[in-house]
Order: C-alpha cells, then sequence, then structure tokens
C-alpha cells in the first residue's frame, strides 16, 4: 500500500505551549518524515543540502548530530 497521509497541521509543541509543523521530525516506528502538500499555509519549510539538526531541521555543524543524521538515513 503506498497511500499517503499528508499532513494537516502542526505535529510538535514547543516548551511554551505553541503547536508548529516540524517538516524533519520522523516517525519513532517508521523514521519517515512528514509529507505536506507544496503551499499548504503553516506548513511550509525550506528544504537544501546541508545537514539539518535531528527534528528541527536547523542548519547544524554537530558531529553528533551529523553521526545520528547518517545512521539514520
Amino acid at each position: 500500500d503506498l497511500t499517503v497521509q499528508f499532513a494537516q497541521g502542526p505535529n510538535h509543541t514547543l516548551d511554551d505551549g505553541t503547536e508548529v509543523f516540524w517538516p524533519y521530525k520522523r516517525d519513532p516506528h517508521t523514521l519517515a518524515r512528514p509529507w505536506a502538500i507544496p503551499g499548504t499555509p503553516g506548513l511550509e519549510h525550506r528544504i537544501g543540502g546541508i545537514e539539518k539538526q535531528d527534528g528541527t531541521g536547523n542548519i547544524s555543524y554537530d558531529p553528533a548530530n551529523h553521526d545520528h543524521m547518517v545512521r539514520t538515513r
């Protein structure tokens, strides 16, 4: 079954209670990331080839994060 369940809204809550969409947050069981249909309001994110921090998608130069991401991929 290749049916995709597209993201419909926020999938993470910040410490201050704000709900946000983290496009790089992986499902703990499948390691899959959420798919948002391009242009969906509130579900925008940036793309690029630089190593991202696990979960947030922020650029990361941390060697431990790099090791984690390589092993995850």
